[in-house]
C-alpha cells in the first residue's frame, strides 16, 4: 500500500529525471541552433538600436553623431551637462556617463567624445567639470575616467553633504588615437597625449606625453611607441 506521501516521492524523483534529461549532442544541430541564435541576437541588437536605443541617445545627450552602436544594453546616462558623442561611437555592454555635480564655481559640466571611438564594457566616465576624449580612441574594458575626486577632500564639507568646489575637479584631455587598456584609472588634471597606451590597471594621476606606453600606480613612462609615418605607408609625399 502506497501512501501519499511516498506518491510524492516518487513523483518528485520522475520529475528530477526529466528535469536532468539531456538531448544527446548532435553537431550538425548544435552548429544550426547556434548560426540562428547569432542571427536571432544580431537581429534583435539591430531592431534595439535603430528604434529604442538611437532615439534614447539623441535625447539624453545634447549632441549625437552618426552610425552609433550598441552591443548589449543602453548605458546609464546622467546628464545635467552638456555631453556630445562624434560619428561611429561604438559602447560595449553597460557603462556609466555621469555628467554634472551642481561643482561650486562650475557653470556646466562637460563630455566631449570625438569620433570612431570605442567604449568597452563597465566603463564609467564621471564629469564635474570637463572631459574631452578624441578621435579613433580605444577605452577597454573596466576603465574609469575621473575629472574630480567624488566627495569633498575637507571632512567638514563631507559630513555636512556640501558640494564639491573647484579644488576638487580638474579637466581631464585624452587625445586622438590614445588606447587606454583594462581596468586602467584617469583621475583629474590629466592630459594623454596623442597615441598613447595606458598599460592595463594603471592609475594614470598625472600628464602622458604622446606616443608612450604608461603603467603602475601612480602610472610612469615604461617605453615609447613608435610614431606612425602616415606619408609613408599611404604614398603621400
Amino acid at each position: 500500500m502506497t501512501t501519499p506521501l511516498l506518491r510524492v516521492l516518487v513523483r518528485s524523483a520522475n520529475l528530477r529525471r526529466l528535469y536532468l534529461y539531456r538531448v544527446p549532442y548532435i553537431r550538425w544541430y548544435a552548429a544550426f541552433i547556434s548560426h540562428i541564435g547569432f542571427l536571432v541576437k544580431l537581429g534583435w541588437g539591430w531592431i534595439k538600436t535603430v528604434t529604442i536605443f538611437d532615439q534614447i541617445i539623441r535625447y539624453d545627450c545634447n549632441k549625437v553623431g552618426k552610425n552609433t552602436v550598441f552591443f548589449g544594453t543602453y548605458p546609464l546616462i546622467e546628464n545635467k551637462g552638456y555631453i556630445e558623442i562624434g560619428d561611429n561611437v561604438t559602447f560595449v555592454g553597460r557603462n556609466n556617463l555621469i555628467v554634472g555635480f551642481g561643482v561650486v564655481g562650475v557653470e556646466r559640466a562637460e563630455l566631449i567624445i570625438g569620433s570612431n571611438v570605442t567604449v568597452g564594457y563597465q566603463c564609467e566616465i564621471n564629469v564635474g567639470c570637463r572631459v574631452s576624449i578624441g578621435n579613433n580612441v580605444l577605452i577597454a574594458t573596466g576603465v574609469k575616467i575621473f575629472d574630480n575626486n567624488s566627495h569633498p577632500v575637507d571632512s567638514i564639507r563631507r559630513r555636512e553633504k556640501r558640494p564639491m568646489t573647484l579644488d576638487d575637479v580638474g579637466p581631464v584631455v585624452i587625445e586622438d588615437d590614445a588606447w587606454i587598456a583594462t581596468n586602467a584609472m584617469i583621475l583629474k588634471n590629466v592630459h594623454i597625449g596623442k597615441g598613447a597606451v595606458i598599460a592595463a590597471g594603471a592609475v594614470v594621476t598625472r600628464d602622458v606625453p604622446s606616443h608612450t606606453v604608461v603603467a603602475g600606480n601612480p602610472a610612469r613612462v615604461v617605453k615609447h611607441a613608435e610614431i606612425p609615418d602616415f606619408k609613408q605607408k599611404t604614398g603621400q609625399q
